[in-house]
């Protein structure tokens, strides 16, 4: 059970949690930013990249593309300043993780791109 609800917590406010701005416990769990990256690997490592579960993806690939990928900024008239993080990755996931400000993973979409990989949008 608690195992469960660290994974929604992880796949729905990881972005959150690494940016300091949320620490979470769930009975003996403490999810954090100290913690944060070892949960990701104890709860998502070698989970599959595309699941039924939404937003879709696993967010220990969204966190390494914000961690070691490609960031692109970008003032928008209607959106103000976003970020767009990109990393090739070596299974075909390729979906994009969309944030609003809170910085809640609202949900996640699917575009097309000649490789594998995986983005995240705030």
């Amino acid at each position: 059970m608690e195992g469960e609800l660290a994974q929604s917590v992880l796949r729905n406010f990881w972005y959150t949690l690494f940016k300091k701005e949320l620490i979470v416990e769930i009975a003996e769990i403490k999810i954090d930013k100290n913690s944060l990256e070892k949960l990701l690997i104890k709860y998502f490592a070698g989970e599959k990249l595309k699941d039924d579960i939404e937003p879709t993806g696993n967010p220990l690939s969204y966190y390494n593309s914000v961690k070691s990928g490609q960031k692109f900024t970008k003032k928008i008239k209607c959106l103000g300043d976003v970020e767009f993080y990109f990393a090739e990755i070596p299974e075909h996931m390729n979906y994009v993780a969309m944030l609003r400000k809170p910085h809640m993973v609202v949900f996640s979409k699917a575009y097309r791109f000649p490789g594998a990989y995986c983005g995240f949008c705030l």
